[in-house]
């Protein structure tokens, strides 16, 4: 990959970023579990395509493949869980909100 593709990359990053960034953090476990669900589904071929490029055995990549869909099960809950904290402010009656939301391409 050279410099050409590399910025095309991150150009197309930006551009995906501007409409994900309005998505709910529950879409996005939705697409978090979409993505495990069709791992597994398809957990013959990438075990298979894991075995080719890196010479191991097919039962080692599919339990690599099961291994991977579960991180993005686990992921997909954190995805849910984007919680702001209040903190007690210097100031009577007033309180600090934190949110967070999406930063956008790291490069």
């Amino acid at each position: 990959m050279g410099t050409e593709d590399t910025n095309r990359a991150i150009e197309a990053a930006h551009a995906a970023f501007n409409s994900y960034k309005k998505t709910s953090a529950r879409q996005r476990a939705q697409w978090l579990r979409k993505w495990s669900d069709l791992c597994l589904e398809n957990s013959q071929d990438l075990a298979l395509i894991l075995s080719l490029e890196n010479g191991k055995t097919l039962a080692e990549a599919q339990g690599e493949v099961k291994y991977a869909a579960s991180f993005l099960d686990w992921f997909a809950g954190e995805a849910e869980r984007v919680y702001g904290d209040v903190i007690p402010s210097a100031n009577l009656g007033q309180r600090i909100l934190t949110f967070k939301q999406p930063l956008g391409v790291a490069a």
